[in-house]
């Protein structure tokens, strides 16, 4: 469905075959984890859009304005 502008996450995908998780967030820094208190691992992305491991469980977003923590849920 819809997504709103102001959502952290605009969309997160879990692809099949443990093949990782397609997240957007529209010109956003990202970042995820592996563990819940693991470290923070640096992404590429191009405008907010990123392929993360399968093993990530959670996305870190950063935009002008704050940082939110994202949980990918399984």
């Amino acid at each position: 469905g819809p997504t709103r502008p102001d959502d952290p996450v605009q969309l997160s995908v879990r692809l099949p075959d443990d093949e990782g998780w397609v997240v957007l967030s529209y010109q956003a820094e990202l970042r995820y984890r592996t563990t819940p208190d693991g470290p923070w691992q640096a992404v590429e992305s191009d405008r907010g859009a990123a392929l993360l491991p399968a093993e990530a469980v959670q996305v870190e977003v950063s935009r002008e304005g704050g940082t939110d923590v994202v949980e990918l849920v399984r």
